[in-house]
């Protein structure tokens, strides 16, 4: 068996699988990065695997696991997309062939169309979706990784029996072909009391607040959290709404927004956030509200469970599969609804106190333990 550890007794060899792992499309720190480090993290731990993790001139440094990996780094910058793109189609055949991996895992669309020995993982269909958001570049770019994955990929690994509804309904993708590996609760490092303060502090933040963490993409929903947020300060003047995050006006103007409905004193924009002052400003606020209107997973609401926070969500995509009932659900198409949620959180301490308890039993389901082995177990099964 694959991951069973070796018998200092017996001399003879146990199993073994080694694992090219695809980082060339990451240099930044958002969603899958953050899944891909989980993983890396806890498959490292697994014996009888041995990773190499190909990288290139900018890969982040929070994918340095030390000695613990074997490390291949391709000599350009990711700076240059297209050369990465490029490099994917052509160069990496090259170095696959000198590596000569079991199994080349991509935990992005982002990976070499035609390798026979691909598991590239997928975690929604947000680019078809909503299709209008996105360049023409990344419309037809990622369209195509799919569809060659659809005949080419060994397997495809997605993060919820959402997404795999998603993948089979849009691509058509054989069901067989799809494993469903969930993702895990976050590593989140530990803050006091007394951080919290400071980071607060740091963005003058008073008082009460809601709590929001993410990117400002249509689907995330921004717009009508902050005009449900208007009207729930109407009767609640005192709270303020901290949107966490990188901002990206390309897609919508998030300050016209603020300004529209007169909100400029009341929602406080931090920009991007450390893991550090994420906890702080999460461990403060009265609940997280993550009103996307799609999510293939939607990490955020174990990240706020597993620091006793309630959470308001939405009802629809994948997110009722992690939250199952210990959550607060809205209609995210629902201004009023969100408003609603909002005032019943403030209003019945009793109800806050029910979710941090549901939230805390929730996150003992997800594991990246589990992530890991399971994720494995798909790549040995590919092999045959």
């Amino acid at each position: 068996m694959l991951f069973s550890k070796q018998n200092k007794s017996n001399s003879k060899q146990t199993s073994f699988m080694k694992v090219a792992v695809n980082l060339l499309p990451y240099s930044s720190y958002q969603g899958i990065e953050t899944y891909t480090r989980n993983l890396i993290n806890e498959m490292i731990k697994i014996d009888g695997v041995e990773l190499i993790l190909i990288k290139h001139q900018e890969t982040p440094d929070f994918f340095d696991f030390g000695d613990k990996v074997t490390e291949v780094i391709v000599p350009f910058k990711k700076v240059l997309k297209a050369g990465v793109a490029i490099y994917l189609q052509t160069g990496i055949y090259f170095l696959l062939l000198k590596l000569k991996p079991d199994v080349l895992l991509s935990t992005s669309p982002a990976s070499p169309y035609f390798y026979s020995k691909n598991v590239i993982t997928f975690h929604d269909c947000a680019y078809d979706r909503f299709r209008e958001f996105a360049n023409i570049f990344s419309k037809y770019y990622f369209k195509s990784m799919y569809i060659a994955a659809k005949y080419f990929a060994r397997k495809i690994i997605t993060i919820s029996e959402f997404s795999k509804r998603e993948l089979i309904d849009v691509y058509k993708i054989k069901p067989s072909k799809i494993a469903v590996v969930l993702e895990g609760p976050p590593a989140l490092p530990k803050v006091t009391i007394t951080a919290v303060d400071e980071v607060k502090q740091d963005f003058n933040i008073h008082g009460k607040y809601f709590f929001y963490v993410g990117n400002s993409r249509p689907r995330k929903n921004l717009k009508r959290l902050i005009e449900a947020f208007g009207a729930f300060q109407k009767e609640n003047s005192s709270y303020k709404l901290i949107i966490a995050g990188k901002i990206d006006n390309r897609f919508e103007d998030i300050d016209g927004i603020i300004a529209k409905f007169q909100l400029a004193d009341s929602v406080v924009r931090t920009g991007f956030v450390t893991d550090e002052q994420k906890v702080a400003l999460l461990k403060g606020a009265v609940a997280l509200v993550f009103p996307s209107l799609y999510e293939g997973f939607g990490l955020p609401v174990l990240e706020a469970q597993t620091l006793g926070v309630p959470v308001i969500t939405s009802h629809t995509s994948s997110l009722p599969e992690v939250g199952g009932n210990s959550v607060y659900y809205v209609d995210p198409y629902s201004e009023k609804s969100i408003t609603e949620a909002l005032s019943v959180l403030v209003a019945d301490k009793e109800l806050c106190s029910r979710l941090v308890e549901k939230g805390f039993e929730n996150i003992k389901s997800f594991s990246w333990k589990q992530t890991a082995f399971q994720t494995l177990a798909v790549l040995e099964k590919s092999e045959k």
